[in-house]
C-alpha cells in the first residue's frame, strides 16, 4: 500500500487572483532506487484537473525521480524506508559520494 500524501498551496502573482492547488497522491518506493507517484489527483481552485493530464505529468515525474540519475554526478543513494503519517514524512536513506 502506498504512502498517501496531500499537498495544499496557493500561488500568487501581482495583479492576478491566487490559485489554490490541492494534490493528493500515493508514493511507492521501488527497489530503494525510485520514488513512484501513484493515483495522483489535482484540483485547481476546487476544480479537478482532467486525469489524462495529471497522469501524463506523473509519468514524466516518475522518470525524473529515479535515484540512479544522481550517479552521473558521483552520488549513490538508496531509500531504505519511507513513511508518511499525519504532518510527518520520515525517510531513511543511504547517500554516498563516489570518486
Amino acid at each position: 500500500m502506498p504512502n498517501l500524501l496531500r499537498l495544499q498551496l496557493e500561488l500568487t502573482e501581482a495583479n492576478a487572483p491566487p490559485l489554490a492547488i490541492k494534490v493528493e497522491m500515493g508514493l511507492n518506493i521501488i527497489a530503494g532506487r525510485q520514488i513512484q507517484i501513484v493515483d495522483p489527483i489535482v484540483y485547481v481552485n476546487q476544480e479537478k484537473i482532467p486525469q489524462e493530464i495529471v497522469d501524463a505529468i506523473a509519468i514524466n515525474l516518475n522518470k525524473q525521480i529515479f535515484l540512479a540519475n544522481l550517479e552521473a554526478y558521483g552520488i549513490q543513494s538508496k531509500i531504505l524506508k519511507l513513511a508518511i503519517a499525519q504532518e510527518q514524512l520520515k525517510c531513511d536513506s543511504l547517500v554516498s559520494e563516489s570518486r
